[in-house]
């Protein structure tokens, strides 16, 4: 970290902000956004960071990646089961509990009060969810508004398998090659 007295602001730890996109732009370097906190900023954010960009000894032009927490599944009620898994976690996380992953069991037998489920369907409406052909068609549409670069998907959920089985899901989707998982995540 570097710090003020040096004439620049310390970093701490990941953001997704204007102030990120202006720093990467005016120094050069590439910028990773974390759409997968607030997916709905994610093509301002990019074209601020286009529009500000100066070349610099990193890169000559600007490059982008965006990352989206994504749940696909066989069929919408189990890649919204699964969601609710991840949700329920960064709940807890956000109210200084425990950020253990529910199951899709627990999370949906857990009573909210009002201000957590405001919390819930925030984080909800944060991860592209559904089948294979929603998530892609969504992430298609992000793309298409935001322009980045590259796109890195984090499949959110309560098992390794639910989250390979969604990668699987996106990939096939999406006409990518495959490689074999390794059996300790089967």
């Amino acid at each position: 970290m570097l710090s003020a007295r040096h004439g620049r602001t310390a970093a701490r730890g990941p953001r997704s902000s204007g102030y990120s996109a202006r720093l990467a732009a005016h120094l050069g370097l590439p910028f990773a956004f974390a759409a997968h906190l607030s997916p709905g900023h994610v093509a301002a954010a990019l074209q601020l960071y286009r529009d500000r960009f100066t070349p610099a000894a990193v890169l000559a032009e600007p490059y982008a990646l965006a990352n989206f927490a994504v749940m696909a599944a066989d069929d919408e009620h189990e890649a919204l089961r699964q969601t609710h898994s991840y949700t329920h976690s960064m709940m807890r996380m956000l109210h200084g509990r425990s950020y253990l992953v529910p199951t899709p069991d627990e999370a949906a037998s857990y009573s909210c009060t009002a201000s957590e489920q405001q919390v819930l369907g925030r984080w909800t409406n944060s991860v592209l969810h559904g089948t294979p052909d929603q998530v892609t068609a969504h992430l298609n549409r992000l793309h298409e508004a935001a322009r980045p670069d590259e796109i890195m998907i984090a499949s959110v959920g309560h098992t390794p398998q639910a989250l390979l089985h969604s990668t699987e899901l996106i990939a096939d989707a999406c006409i990518l090659p495959t490689t074999p998982a390794p059996a300790s995540v089967r």
